[in-house]
């Protein structure tokens, strides 16, 4: 696949400060062949991915798949790479760590950003996780149901799905992560973890036993974070 320097750019930021790392380039169809061979256990995800055709739809939805299957960094191509993976966890936390989320937006006392759903909202262009987490689990599962409400919504099947900007941040993008994140955080610590709980975050920070909230380590255009842990 040619690349321009635009895409360079961010590929090589990866792959100077993180040497040790493999790196694989998803196109439309080795993500679908990742899907149908990865997942043939779960005829709902297969034959979901199979059945989207708008090519936003499927990028959203592959990035959580790749997560689930096989777990470590996935990253847009044009997100740089501002700090070491190995750095993303302090040593403390390296060895109980699985997730690994960075906070895109916070409204803190301001107010809520045009086109924005969500007071805080985590970014979903470069996330780490071990696989088969039950949180990246839980996202795939709502995206899978979310798709077919939508679906239902336009006297549609899934195939034939024209989203708005709207329908891909909350039926498949990061307000439905977020969402998910939030609402799976809250269950499995046994609190009322809301958005509050992290809003106006300088450091990143451990919730529960195995997820780490953190400002971003990348950079994805205006909404980047300092990388600063």
């Amino acid at each position: 696949m040619p690349l321009d320097e635009n895409d360079r750019r961010p590929i090589e930021s990866w792959v100077k400060i993180n040497q040790k790392h493999r790196y694989e380039t998803l196109t439309h169809y080795s993500a679908e062949s990742y899907v149908k061979n990865r997942f043939s256990h779960r005829p709902d995800i297969e034959e979901t991915f199979i059945e989207l055709q708008n090519s936003i739809l499927r990028a959203d939805f592959v990035r959580y798949l790749v997560l689930l299957g096989d777990g470590g960094v996935y990253s847009d191509i044009d997100t740089m790479s501002l700090k070491p993976i190995e750095d993303w966890v302090p040593s403390a936390y390296v060895n109980n760590i699985n997730l690994v989320v960075g906070v895109e937006y916070d409204k803190l006392d301001g107010v809520r950003w045009r086109d924005w759903t969500l007071d805080l909202q985590f970014c979903t262009w470069a996330i780490m996780s071990k696989p088969g987490h039950h949180l990246m689990k839980m996202t795939v599962d709502r995206v899978i149901a979310r798709q077919k409400a939508l679906a239902r919504e336009q006297g549609t099947t899934i195939s034939g799905i024209h989203p708005s900007f709207m329908d891909v941040l909350n039926t498949i993008g990061p307000a439905l992560f977020t969402e998910t994140i939030i609402e799976g955080l809250a269950y499995t610590t046994g609190t009322n973890f809301t958005w509050q709980s992290i809003t106006g975050i300088t450091k990143s920070r451990l919730v529960g036993d195995d997820t780490y909230v953190q400002k971003t380590n990348t950079s994805s255009g205006p909404f980047s974070g300092s990388g600063e842990g």
